[in-house]
């Protein structure tokens, strides 16, 4: 998909956003995984939950991340890519 093209807006949780706020926001998820982790403070229990369009990923109860399905990930460091010529 070129850059700046638009599949479709999806509405996601805000990063830092509680547990308890993406459930009355959002509702519940179609999935609640397990936590991962938390054996220790460096290695915080991770969760995921799963909707239809996306999964938000928690640190104990706070959002870290939301991944939206089918969505092509950010182009980082664009200004470092190189033309290829044929």
């Amino acid at each position: 998909m070129p850059e700046g093209a638009s599949a479709g807006v999806v509405s996601t949780p805000a990063r830092g956003s509680s547990m308890a706020t993406v459930t009355k926001q959002f509702g519940q998820p179609s999935v609640k995984h397990p936590s991962k982790g938390g054996g220790s403070a460096v290695h915080p229990p991770i969760t995921r939950w799963d909707y239809a369009d996306f999964s938000v990923f928690f640190e104990r109860s706070t959002v870290i991340d939301v991944v939206v399905r089918g969505a092509p990930m950010p182009i980082q460091n664009k200004d470092e890519l190189q033309s290829v010529s044929p």
